[in-house]
């Protein structure tokens, strides 16, 4: 069984997990921006839909 600490120790590894992390927080950053962005357009076509519906069912109905 090889001794697990080497990894920790070996600067290229430690560089290679730095910028591992970075990406990692960029992602968490970016994701959220995303599914706000996703939720406000879901919500604007849900409007838009229902205001069409209306307006149909308001012609219909002349």
């Amino acid at each position: 069984m090889q001794n697990p600490k080497w990894k920790f120790e070996d600067p290229l590894w430690k560089m290679e997990n730095q910028k591992w992390k970075l990406e990692h927080q960029k992602w968490n950053f970016i994701v959220p921006l995303w599914k706000i962005k996703a939720s406000k357009m879901e919500e604007q076509y849900q409007r838009l839909h229902t205001e069409t519906t209306i307006q149909r069912r308001m012609m219909k109905k002349e």
